[in-house]
């Protein structure tokens, strides 16, 4: 049977609803995410923060197309957060599902890329033509499908919000993947969708020696996960200090040598393997140690494309053995025990995703189980310190333990800025001005071109009730120094310094929160009722609303906030606290 018969006996056993079906299986498999919120993990200052991408009007899109926002140029997705914004505005429900639709249709059209490969490897082999061998081209194409999408290294770009880069690009790589099996040429778009190349200003950090151990980390964590993905994490944290002959480096260079020694000897009897080792050294390549840069080792984002190759490789295994069953080389026990092993293992997998996808709900949660996989990771004590701070509900006893977290975190990391900056709004809170304002004078040090350290420290004068020198330094903070005005009472100037404060809502919620621990009912109205005004659609700051107008007296405006705060906290899917 010669080519075209070969094709036409392999397309007879292609089922149309295979497409949909592992697209639904992945839809499935990933639903706990719909109920995750943003996060204090850059969803903050992407979205909360960020009002140039709300929308798709005229000004958006010159700031999509010309921004490189948090140092990436990514416009095609920033135009698909502006839809979300259009349609649902700040419903995190609904970016969520846009990035779970987009990894089901990536699930799905992999599959078709499967497929097509294994097809075309089989051609013109002795015995590709037999009916077992063309068969099994789909549930080999399914399995390596169902592994890669339905691997708990998927969760982190399909949960978190910031991460949807990932996705886009994913599919723009499976677009040209096609677009070159049919011998067609192009496919640029996925540059536009995400940026993998990390700046290059840390080039200087790290020497020859440090590099090659960070690059040979990147190289063999992500294959190693891929097999074992047990002790996933949001933050695999860069250690102090990078030295090629400790260990924890050294290990994985030997690694890396000894797999790459072994490909290369084997490839002509195993091509497929070093095909699959060179394809995943160059997809990580990017963000590997070669152009580090970042406070993270490694990041589960990063084996998106990598681990195609991966999963096809597990997919042509399963159908090499089918054909060397076809041949009479190996007994019908072993293409059944495979089978076996392949279905546990995607139904595994299944499992420890959903369960990962409920890690991502919300701050909370992510920064606790990442503390669990490293007790030693100073950046997530710290960002589970700020999230627990930030909580709406937060108590007294949650107040000591963020504490705990953010003075671990300070002993870990004494250089590490977002931790005095946590303190130092924990301190306000609890009415210890003086420590707030040393916490917070260290950040700036630190930090001196960030304007959240000047905003805050002027919180701390605000709640002292010290509004003109807050005033002053609100005026000079930021990129362009705004005007000071003086003002004949301390209500003026006030009223001034918030409006200074902008539509940071998170700054005005800690200052209404700081000022109704004070007794000063009235004033915390001023920034709360700014910040219900900026985000209508975070119960947060209607929380503390509610209890500024109830402490001042006012039972009716009370009333009418926490009956939205009700409506809010009752819907199916709630927005950031």
């Amino acid at each position: 049977m010669g080519r075209t018969n070969f094709s036409s006996a392999a397309g007879s056993y292609l089922k149309p609803w295979i497409f949909p079906l592992i697209a639904a299986i992945t839809y499935a498999v990933f639903t706990p995410v719909l109920g995750g919120e943003f996060l204090n993990w850059d969803d903050r200052d992407n979205f909360l923060l960020n009002e140039h991408y709300r929308g798709l009007g005229w000004a958006q899109i010159q700031w999509m197309v010309s921004t490189t926002h948090a140092g990436l140029y990514m416009p095609l997705t920033w135009l698909t957060f502006g839809l979300n914004f259009a349609v649902s505005g700040m419903n995190p429900f609904a970016y969520h599902l846009t990035s779970l639709l987009l990894h089901a249709l990536n699930a799905a059209v992999f599959y078709v890329v499967a497929k097509r490969l294994l097809t075309a490897a089989l051609r013109g082999s002795p015995g590709a033509d037999e009916p077992p061998t063309a068969r099994a081209i789909v549930p080999a194409a399914s399995v390596a499908a169902l592994l890669f999408a339905l691997h708990p290294q998927r969760v982190e770009p399909v949960a978190w919000i910031t991460d949807r880069g990932t996705l886009l690009s994913g599919l723009f790589y499976l677009l040209a993947v096609l677009a070159y099996l049919r011998a067609a040429l192009g496919a640029t778009a996925a540059i536009f969708a995400r940026s993998h190349w990390a700046p290059l200003t840390g080039l200087v950090d790290y020497g020859v020696g440090a590099r090659a151990a960070l690059a040979a980390y990147s190289f063999w964590f992500y294959p190693l996960s891929f097999v074992w993905p047990l002790g996933l994490s949001p933050l695999y944290e860069l250690p102090a200090s990078v030295d090629l002959i400790q260990w924890r480096f050294l290990g994985p260079l030997l690694g890396v040598g000894v797999v790459t020694a072994s490909a290369v000897l084997l490839r002509h009897r195993f091509p497929a393997g070093l095909a699959t080792w060179v394809h995943s050294v160059a997809a990580v390549a990017p963000v590997s140690g070669v152009l580090h840069s970042g406070i993270q080792l490694a990041a589960d984002r990063y084996a998106y494309l990598a681990g195609f190759g991966f999963a096809l490789l597990a997919g042509a295994c399963l159908l090499w053995i089918v054909r060397q069953r076809s041949r009479g080389r190996v007994r019908t026990w072993v293409v059944v025990a495979t089978g076996i092993v392949a279905t546990f293992a995607i139904v595994a997998l299944g499992a420890n995703t959903w369960l990962q996808g409920q890690v991502w709900q919300n701050s909370e949660a992510l920064w606790r189980w990442a503390i669990e996989q490293d007790g030693n990771c100073a950046l997530c004590h710290g960002a589970l310190g700020y999230a627990i701070l930030y909580s709406a509900q937060v108590n007294d006893v949650a107040l000591l333990e963020a504490d705990d977290h953010l003075r671990r975190a300070i002993a870990l990391r004494p250089t590490m800025p977002m931790s005095y900056f946590g303190l130092g709004m924990l301190r306000l809170r609890q009415g210890r001005y003086r420590e707030a304002e040393t916490s917070l004078q260290t950040f700036v040090k630190l930090e001196p071109a960030r304007r959240e350290g000047y905003d805050r420290l002027a919180l701390v004068y605000l709640a002292q009730n010290r509004p003109d020198e807050a005033l002053a330094l609100l005026g000079r903070s930021g990129d362009i120094p705004r005007p000071v005005t003086a003002w004949q009472d301390s209500r003026g100037a006030f009223a001034a310094a918030v409006a200074l404060l902008g539509n940071d809502v998170e700054t005005l919620q800690y200052l209404g929160q700081a000022l109704i621990g004070q007794g000063r009912a009235e004033d915390a109205i001023v920034p709360l009722r700014r910040a219900a005004m900026i985000v209508p659609r975070v119960p947060g700051p209607r929380f503390w609303l509610a209890r500024a107008y109830e402490a001042a007296g006012d039972a009716e405006r009370a009333r009418q906030e926490r009956a939205v705060l009700q409506e809010l906290t009752s819907a199916p899917r709630k927005g950031p606290r």
